[in-house]
């Protein structure tokens, strides 16, 4: 499965049943998204129609694995747990932050047409469960970089 901007690689699961905890935590970023109340979003979300174990960025890009598929036996022992975050300070410039955890769901979300998802109305969206990690705001490019915590896991845009 492929769009525009990422290309979707197996391991594929269907989505068969609502998981309440992860149709939540969709509502919060998609409210967050909308401009609109976490309750008036959840009740008109969809359930996520795949899940996936790997994803690439089209054009030859960076390639994700979730921390499952990373930690199977055959796979290499290679992981990815960094993640860029662009922030609008109060003065209204954009702030780009590094920050790490892991990477625990890639999914497919498929928005129904209607206008109150205004312009993702019909649109497919690439979802990602992450895991951040609490490492005091340290950047592993200038210091060493150590997990301390985990924080609750978030819904984010790949």
């Amino acid at each position: 499965m492929s769009d525009p901007n990422h290309i979707i690689h197996p391991p594929f699961k269907r989505v068969t049943q609502q998981d309440p905890s992860l149709q939540q935590k969709i509502a919060q970023y998609m409210a967050q998204v909308l401009g609109k109340q976490e309750s008036e979003v959840k009740v008109r979300l969809p359930l996520p129609t795949l899940f996936a174990g790997k994803l690439q960025i089209h054009g030859g890009g960076n390639f994700f694995q979730t921390a499952a598929v990373s930690c199977r036996p055959a796979a290499p022992a290679r992981r990815n747990c960094y993640y860029e975050v662009i922030l609008e300070a109060r003065n209204h410039h954009l702030v780009q932050v590094i920050r790490y955890g892991d990477l625990e769901k890639i999914f497919v979300l498929t928005l129904p047409p209607n206008k109150f998802f205004t312009s993702l109305s019909g649109k497919t969206l690439v979802l990602a469960l992450i895991t951040p990690w609490n490492t005091k705001g340290k950047d592993t490019v200038s210091k060493n970089t150590y997990l301390l915590s985990r924080h609750a896991t978030i819904v984010t845009d790949m």
